[in-house]
């Protein structure tokens, strides 16, 4: 699970640990990784370290694995990951937010029969309707038996429309984790909506 402190990831790992997976999260810093924990993360790896995909082998060998079966990257790490993935492995394409788009050797590709899946969440409401209710009634499910829960950013509070561009600036800075809310409150504020 990349940029494991992510909403989407954070999300991901709850889904994870829910269906039995054992999760090894990766983030750029301790703090980061230390909100993934508390989602559920059993293993945490900082990615700023050159040698992360030899520390994701290291734990795959404790648990006497040859390779991970699913790679979760909503930043740019597939190049990466595909050193340690299981033969018949999925890695999920969520996005970029690395800032570059990745060119993938197809042959890494073919020798372990990998498949890269590209997910645009949005997309499924035009193509695929009928998967967002059951995705929504999955979701509901786990909220329902405690097993998922909200991952809204706490560290510091954003309250009224001029607000707005700190939140955004802390959303661009990396120094955020899960989902940033900004309050509204007030007669001014909704006149302004």
């Amino acid at each position: 699970m990349h940029a494991a402190a992510g909403g989407v990831s954070l999300s991901a790992i709850q889904i994870a640990k829910a269906l039995g997976a054992v999760v090894i999260a990766t983030a750029s810093s301790a703090a980061k990784l230390s909100i993934a924990a508390s989602f559920g993360a059993d293993h945490l790896i900082d990615y700023m370290d050159k040698a992360w995909p030899e520390k994701v082998i290291e734990i795959l060998k404790s648990h006497k694995r040859s390779g991970v079966d699913i790679v979760f990257d909503p930043v740019g790490l597939i190049n990466p990951s595909l050193k340690f993935v299981a033969w018949n492995a999925r890695l999920l394409v969520v996005g970029f937010a690395g800032g570059e788009i990745e060119k993938i050797a197809v042959n890494r590709v073919l020798l372990k029969n990998v498949s890269i899946v590209g997910i645009h969440w949005g997309m499924y409401a035009k193509f695929e309707p009928g998967t967002v209710s059951e995705v929504w009634k999955g979701l509901f499910e786990l909220i329902e038996q405690g097993r998922f829960r909200p991952m809204v950013y706490k560290d510091r509070e954003y309250v009224g429309l001029e607000s707005v561009k700190f939140a955004l600036r802390a959303l661009g800075g990396r120094e955020t984790w899960g989902k940033v809310v900004v309050k509204v409150s007030g007669e001014e504020d909704l006149a302004k909506l």
